[in-house]
Parts: structure tokens; C-alpha cells; sequence
């Protein structure tokens, strides 16, 4: 049914606009906005979909033959997950680097029912419990109240978990019925020191467009783009109902129109869950048809927005489907200081960190942005099993001290004690402190540090915020380990893990090695490279039975080829058989890194098993350049 209805919401960044509590559907809001290192991230997927064992459903999940539409099949729920208590689930990978902070995190969730119990959802993370999310907004449309959309912050459960695979469980909708949807979307604003200085904002709400006379537009303000050079921005947007054969719905940056290869012009909002016109495969399952949920991340050069631009409009119209709209979001790269900062660790004492011995923290932070940043001050928090030692904090090009557990370091031209200075771009400065171990640290006690790093860019006039790689030591261990961070993880090469001796055998023994070796160390964003999988029987004489060798979809790459591996679960796993002793047998994965991954570190792990075996694990790591191809953009549009 479609009934004629205008809608039009501004939404400025410096304006929030309340929902009426007798309104039905939910005037758009901001609900994030910050000037940050860091990036946006939305993992989504569907709830519902056709009856494969029908004639041409299996054709529709995958966007081929002519019954594309919700309004062609009865629904059902898909429900992917182990637990037994849940009616309706599926997962997807949220992208979040290592090393990245969580800043805010909102689910949203959408489908056709009055049911009561329309507004409780289940959100858990990899195979843990099901947190019982309740939504503190709830919107509907149409007079039957039925179409309806809930959201709720969940930013501390994401916080806790941060990049990984989430499930989303009992989105309700009358299934059986055609022309009903069901779908979630966790949208997510991170802080990460390898990201370039952006304006992340994030408006959500629950409105209709449709019929061509109804639009929403958000208008933002406070930020400012480079004055020369590329200019990249990116706008996603999550919404229900929007059909794959039915076309005339527009996103548009500045009064153009956004598109990509998996989101025509004039078909923007078309069942896709897509970043930068690629389809988003890290999901379970992973159909590229949504049947009425849309999440989308569209890329834009500076024929969108320019050089010097302070402020950007974003407008959603059709002229024939319905949209109902739940969240826009919007990041773009700033005119802005970058105060990019290391941190090392050594142990004076050398060998294996032990209680008593002196650690010596390095620091540097250098601006490597576009702008001065002023008022400089770097903060520190004196480690955890740690005591400072007093005298030791000395400062390059500024003024250090330490107080009440922290240690200060007041950086830049003109920085006096309690006064940063100024770095202008390419400057440095630095910090270097130590600390004494506790005597009562035990071994295998991890003891991390992070540094944050503040200054005004006085240009935006807006405080900008960095922190440091997290950089760790482990009491009776030789070494360091590094967690983000402009360098990445310190991690190994690809090692074999020889297991553990199957429980019961005696004089035969099995046991599994497994290695995961990427064909690139270094690739680019947007590029396609293989990882080689080796499982090996490292036992002495017993036949390794059963054996499964298993990859989980990294966060920042999405599947071209398993040659051979079903995707499961958010992995791809072989069934690799039996490998006689000394034996082996190898798998590859072919994968593309994601365009949103520049400067991203690529964390794969691996892992064997066997029925009269352990588990045998590995890990892979590759760096992706910060110079990554620009994510793909749609050519000009005129009229």
C-alpha cells in the first residue's frame, strides 16, 4: 500500500529536535558528533527470507530472476545461532581495528508486527550469552501502527568487545505473510590513532519518504575539510522497505546523488547491506538480497564535497518506493593537526620483565596534519603493579612532570609547566619516564599502557584528541606486545602451534600443527591477496582423524574465494580428513581488504582439529599502507 505523505526534517549539529511522545514516527536527531582520529563502522543483516525450497527463492537471495521483492514470498525468520530459546537470528562482523576505542555504539532494529514484544531484542557477541536489549525509542508508521523501528545505546556492551562477530536475535514480524520485513544494524563510532583526523556524526530517528513528495535531509556543521589535496568523505545510511524492483529513491551529498556499484542512482535504496559498493559477505548468512533492509556506506571525492567545506547537506528521496529511514551517518577527513604518537617500552634490567626491574617508556608524538595544534598536553597514567620513579620524566621539546599517579608532558613551542605548546605540522616532541615493577607482581601479570595526546586545532576551533599504540610487557616474559597504534601489532611470523597430546594415548600419539601465511605482507586497501593454511600431524605414528581446519573472517577483509571451504559462523572451514603422521595438508583463502581499511592491521587467526586430537592454533598478521586506494566513487551525475 502507498499513500502520499511529506515529511521534511533538518537536523543541524549544533540542533537536537525531541520526538513528541504522541508522535509515531521519530524526528530525526544527532545522537554522536565528534572531531576525532577515527572512522565509522555499521555491521547489519537481514531477519527474514523466502523459502529456499521454493521454486526461484534460491535465485531471489541472490538477486537473480524476477520475484526480488518482499511483497513477492511469504517471510520467514532465519535463525542461524545455537540457542535453542531463540525464534529469529544472524550475525555480522563489526569492523573495528585493533587498538581502536569504541566512542558510541546504537542498535537498531526494524519489521511489520504489533506484536508486544516488538521492542526486546537479544545482541551477544561471538559465541557468548544473549544480552536482553530493550528499546529506548520505538517508532511506527502507517495507521495499522505496523511497520515499526526500535534503537537503544549499547555502547558499553561494545565497548567490552569491541571488533567481532555480533548476533542479533527475536526481531519480530508477522512471517507467513508477503510485504514484511525484518533486519538489525549496529552502527558504530570508534576512535583509532591509524585513522586520519575526521567529523564523525551520526543522526537516527524513524521517518517515512515516499511517494516523491517526502525527504529528510540532516544538515551538518563543525568541521572543516583539507584546504587542498583529496577530500574523502563517506555517508552511510540504515532503512527499511526498500525494494530491489522498485526504483526512483535517491541519496544525495550537496545535491547530488549518491551511488555505487551494488546502489544505482536511482535505486539507492534496494535490500543491500554494501560499504563503498562492494556487497558485505562477513555475515551469517550472507544472501545479497535483504528483502527491505538497506545498511550502506557510500564514498565521496570533493565533487561532493570540496576543499575548505564547512558544512554538508544530506537528502533521501523516492518517487515510487517507501523508505522507511532509521539512521544517516557521516565522516569526512579534516583540515585538522594530527598528533600521531608512539610508545616503546624496555627493560632496563634486560631478559624477563621481573617484580623490582625498571621499565623506560618512550614517547613521541609528531603533527602530521594539515593544521597547528595548540595547547599540546600529553597524559599518561603510571601503569597498574607499577610506582613511578620520582625525577624520571624528562621532556623533548616541551615540559614533563608527574602528579597524583599521572605523568604530564606539556609539549610545543612556548610549553611551560602546565601550559602546551605549539606543534605546527611536521613538528615533534616527546616524553621518556620510568616506573618500578611491584614486588608483588606474579608471573603472566600484563602490564599495558596507553598515551593520550590533546590540542586545540584553532582553525575548527575544536579540540582534537589522539592516544597512542597500547604497548604492554608480561612479568616472566622476555619482550614487549603492541596494540594499534600508527605501527600496529608487534606480532610474531606465522608460527606452528604443535598442540597437546590427545587425551588417553599412550604409546601412539597424535598431535596438529597449523600455519596461516599471507601471499602479501602489505596489502592495499582495495586489493585482493591469499593466505596459504597448512595443517600438519606432528605425531609420532597415529593417523590425525576427522581433522577441520578453520580461518574467522577478519574484520577488515571480505571473502572472493574459499576454494573449496564453506563459510560458517562467520569462518571458512575445510574439512580436511585425515592426515597420516608427518603428513600435511594445505587450503587457501582468497580475501579482499576492505577500502575503509587504511592503515588497519589485519589480524587472521587459524585453527586445526580432530577427533582424537587438540586443538592446534596460529595467527597471521598483514599491515595495510596508510596510501590505500580511495574508495570507489560514482561518476558525476547531471540534471
Amino acid at each position: 500500500m502507498r499513500r502520499s505523505l511529506l515529511v521534511t526534517i533538518v537536523v543541524s549539529s549544533f540542533l537536537v529536535l525531541a520526538a513528541s511522545a504522541s508522535a509515531a514516527e521519530i524526528p530525526f536527531q544527532k545522537v554522536f558528533s565528534d572531531n576525532v582520529n577515527g572512522d565509522i563502522a555499521i555491521a547489519a543483516n537481514g531477519s527474514v527470507q523466502c523459502n529456499a525450497t521454493q521454486a526461484q527463492c534460491a535465485e531471489a537471495l541472490y538477486r537473480t530472476g524476477k520475484l526480488l521483492n518482499n511483497n513477492d514470498w511469504p517471510m520467514q525468520y532465519v535463525d542461524l545461532d545455537d540457542d535453542p530459546a531463540s525464534f529469529s537470528s544472524s550475525s555480522s562482523v563489526l569492523a573495528v581495528p585493533a587498538g581502536a576505542r569504541v566512542l558510541y555504539a546504537g542498535l537498531y532494529w526494524g519489521g511489520y508486527t504489533t506484536n508486544a514484544g516488538r521492542d526486546t531484542v537479544g545482541l551477544r557477541f561471538g559465541d557468548g550469552a544473549y544480552q536482553t536489549v530493550k528499546a529506548t525509542e520505538l517508532g511506527t508508521f502507517g495507521a495499522s501502527g505496523q511497520a515499526y523501528g526500535g534503537s537503544a545505546d549499547v555502547t558499553k556492551y561494545v565497548q567490552e568487545h569491541a571488533g567481532g562477530t555480533y548476533w542479533v536475535s527475536n526481531i519480530r514480524t508477522n512471517v507467513g505473510n508477503k510485504d514484511v520485513h525484518a533486519g538489525w544494524s549496529l552502527v558504530v563510532a570508534y576512535a583509532n590513532p591509524a585513522d586520519p583526523p575526521r567529523n564523525l556524526s551520526i543522526f537516527d530517528g524513524y521517518l517515512a519518504v515516499e511517494s516523491g513528495k517526502a525527504s529528510v535531509t540532516a544538515d551538518i556543521s563543525g568541521f572543516l575539510t583539507p584546504k587542498t589535496g583529496p577530500v574523502r568523505t563517506a555517508v552511510g545510511a540504515v532503512a527499511w522497505e526498500g525494494d530491489v524492483n522498485l526504483s526512483g529513491d535517491q541519496m544525495l551529498l550537496n545535491g547530488r546523488q549518491l551511488s555505487n556499484n551494488a546502489n544505482p542512482s536511482n535505486n539507492t535504496f534496494n535490500s543491500t547491506i554494501s560499504t563503498f559498493g562492494e556487497y558485505t559477505n562477513t555475515r551469517l548468512p550472507a544472501y545479497t538480497n535483504l528483502f527491505g533492509v538497506d545498511a550502506d556506506i557510500f564514498g565521496a571525492d570533493a565533487s561532493y564535497l570540496p576543499n575548505g567545506s564547512s558544512s554538508a547537506q544530506v537528502k533521501v528521496l523516492t518517487n515510487s518506493d517507501r523508505i522507511l529511514l532509521s539512521t544517516l551517518t557521516f565522516a569526512t577527513e579534516l583540515y585538522a593537526p594530527n598528533l600521531e604518537t608512539r610508545k616503546d617500552v624496555t627493560d632496563v634490567n634486560g631478559g624477563a620483565v621481573e617484580p623490582g626491574d625498571i621499565l623506560e617508556y618512550t614517547i613521541e608524538t609528531k603533527n602530521t596534519g594539515s593544521d597547528d595544534a595548540v595547547d599540546v598536553v600529553l597524559s599518561d597514567a603510571v601503569p597498574e603493579h607499577t610506582t613511578y620513579v620520582e625525577g624520571s620524566a624528562e621532556a623533548n621539546n616541551g615540559v614533563a612532570g608527574e602528579a597524583l599517579g599521572v605523568v604530564k608532558g606539556w609539549l610545543g613551542a612556548g610549553a611551560e609547566a602546565h601550559n602546551g605548546g605549539t606543534l605546527a605540522p611536521g613538528a615533534a616532541a616527546g616524553v621518556t619516564f620510568r616506573v618500578r615493577v611491584a614486588e608483588s607482581a606474579v608471573d603472566a601479570t600484563r602490564i599495558p599502557n596507553t598515551v593520550t595526546v590533546t590540542g586545540t586545532a584553532p582553525t575548527i576551533k575544536s579540540r582534537m584528541t589522539n592516544f597512542s599504540n597500547t604497548e604492554s610487557v608480561v612479568v616472566g616474559r622476555a619482550g614487549e606486545e603492541s596494540t594499534g597504534g600508527p605501527d600496529g601489532e608487534k606480532s610474531p611470523e606465522p608460527v606452528v602451534n604443535e598442540g597437546e597430546t590427545a587425551t588417553g594415548a599412550t604409546a601412539t600419539t597424535t598431535s596438529l600443527g597449523v600455519t596461516i601465511t599471507p601471499s602479501k605482507k602489505r596489502p592495499r586497501a582495495g586489493s585482493v591477496f591469499t593466505y596459504s593454511v597448512r595443517t600438519v600431524n606432528t605425531g609420532a605414528d597415529l593417523s590425525a582423524e576427522g581433522v577441520e581446519t578453520c580461518v574467522p573472517i577478519p574484520a577488515q577483509v571480505v571473502v572472493v574465494k574459499t576454494f573449496g571451504g564453506t563459510i560458517k559462523r562467520g569462518r571458512v572451514c575445510w574439512a580436511t580428513g585425515t592426515i597420516t603422521p608427518g603428513a600435511e595438508r594445505g587450503h587457501r583463502l582468497q580475501v579482499r581488504v576492505s577500502a575503509t581499511a587504511r592503515g588497519a592491521i589485519v589480524l587472521a587467526p587459524a585453527s586445526a582439529t580432530a577427533t582424537n586430537a587438540h586443538r592446534a592454533r596460529a595467527a597471521s598478521r598483514v599491515d595495510v599502507p596508510r596510501d590505500g586506494i580511495t574508495p570507489f566513487v560514482p561518476s558525476a551525475v547531471t540534471g
